[in-house]
């Protein structure tokens, strides 16, 4: 997948919207555009708490053949915490289209480095029932000014779980 996204604050919100490319291939290819959209509420009881609300994969099918599927389409309620000045924990409601609802639950520990640069540490789980699947996931995060990188090993029920790595660019 390719993303491209774009948000701002309006008043005390932050909103937010994503375009993206997904192409998957079976034994055929298949390729679609969908978008994403949120909305962020300004931090709450002195600074501690954050709501959020998302839909994501809304738009395009993609077509194996003469089988078409739609993306699986999600909204999400979520919270936001912070424990301590470096230290977030959050939850998920998430209710995707055509499947059970679920919660998810995480934490991230960011580590200053210098006045540039910082570290993040992050862990999660998730009660989708998956076939097996223990639903955790942990992960690592770096940032240089504008440049974050992010690690993640994610659990996939029956399959082996999957390594997610992203770059994402701040300007």
């Amino acid at each position: 997948a390719v993303l491209i996204g774009y948000g701002r604050q309006i008043g005390g919100f932050q909103a937010g919207v994503t375009g993206k490319f997904v192409q998957s291939t079976l034994v055929d290819k298949a390729s679609t555009f969908a978008g994403d959209a949120g909305l962020l509420t300004p931090w709450y009881l002195k600074n501690r708490v954050r709501l959020s609300a998302t839909i994501v994969n809304v738009g395009g099918k993609l077509t194996y053949g003469q089988e078409s599927t739609d993306l699986p389409m999600a909204l999400r309620a979520g919270a936001g915490v912070r424990v301590m000045k470096n230290w977030l924990a959050g939850m998920d409601v998430v209710a995707p289209k055509g499947d059970d609802t679920y919660v998810g639950v995480g934490t991230e520990y960011k580590i200053p480095v210098g006045t540039t640069m910082g570290l993040a540490l992050r862990a999660g789980y998730n009660t989708q029932d998956r076939g097996g699947s223990d639903g955790i996931s942990g992960g690592i995060g770096f940032r240089f000014e504008g440049l974050d990188v992010d690690y993640a090993l994610v659990t996939q029920g029956d399959f082996d779980a999957s390594h997610r790595v992203s770059v994402g660019l701040r300007f």
